[in-house]
């Protein structure tokens, strides 16, 4: 057995080797936490006023300071919205397409390109293709059909078109049932339909809208025979293709924040 003394010396070497002492949270953050929970758990609701400072000051027991702070962390994290004399402060849920504007950021600062991108796609939307395929039931093979006329409809619309196919890529990943990868499959297609809009304006790539939308269609009646592993199969095949002809179109090297410069390229090109 261990003598006492040196498995102490240990115990307190390993504390020794701490990076940094352990930082207490200022009152600020305590208090936002407080509110963030209650937003959290659906006890403040979407458009729910918070109450005047004066009454958080009396719950918190702090000062008008520290709620200002409070609330300037709480908008920070766009859970709330601070109407500065005119109502105080209402809650405003993030949704989908803010959180992908931040990731899409979030990828420009760190030079991401679109072969990465559309790389993470291909890796987790196949899987979820053939989850599809053996669980579907009426109302998610309803609402395939409908994408699938969404798309026929725009066909002619170049703009309206791209944002039907991200929306039908949305869809399946939904569909699957998994909550978590339904979310970063929306914040990559935020990143992605951006892109498409862009390239879609060319109207030389009319067969292209056309090829996608049969695709789409030849994949709904694998998922309808249940032919899993077909799916999957044919949903990567899709993807690489989407990613192909978007890369021809901007560079396969692009990154993320030279989106406007691939949207300058295609006007570009239209007037030549």
């Amino acid at each position: 057995m261990p003598e006492p003394v040196k498995e102490a010396e240990a115990h307190a070497d390993a504390y020794g080797q701490l990076a940094q002492p352990l930082r207490l949270p200022k009152m600020a953050e305590v208090v936002a936490e407080y509110i963030r929970r209650d937003i959290v758990t659906g006890v403040l609701g979407e458009g729910m006023s918070l109450p005047p400072a004066a009454v958080l000051i009396a719950r918190f027991g702090v000062s008008k300071p520290t709620i200002r702070e409070a609330l300037r962390i709480l908008e920070s994290e766009t859970l709330i919205e601070v109407r500065r004399g005119a109502g105080g402060a209402r809650i405003r849920l993030p949704n989908e397409a803010a959180a992908g504007r931040a990731v899409g950021i979030l990828l420009q600062l760190n030079r991401t390109t679109l072969a990465d991108v559309s790389q993470a796609r291909i890796t987790f939307e196949p899987p979820l293709a053939a989850l599809l395929a053996r669980s579907w039931d009426g109302d998610d093979m309803a609402e395939l059909r409908d994408g699938i006329e969404r798309s026929r409809r725009t066909l002619s619309d170049p703009v309206a078109f791209a944002v039907s196919q991200a929306d039908f890529h949305q869809l399946v990943v939904k569909l699957a049932g998994n909550q978590t990868l339904t979310l970063m499959a929306r914040l990559l297609n935020e990143v992605i339909r951006r892109h498409e809009t862009a390239v879609n304006k060319d109207p030389e790539h009319d067969p292209l809208r056309v090829a996608a939308l049969q695709e789409h269609e030849a994949f709904v009646e694998l998922v309808a025979e249940r032919r899993d592993a077909d799916a999957e199969a044919f949903w990567r095949d899709h993807l690489r293709t989407n990613a192909e002809n978007l890369l021809s179109a901007s560079g396969p090297h692009t990154v993320l924040d030279l989106y406007n410069d691939i949207q300058a390229h295609q006007e570009l090109r239209l007037r030549l």
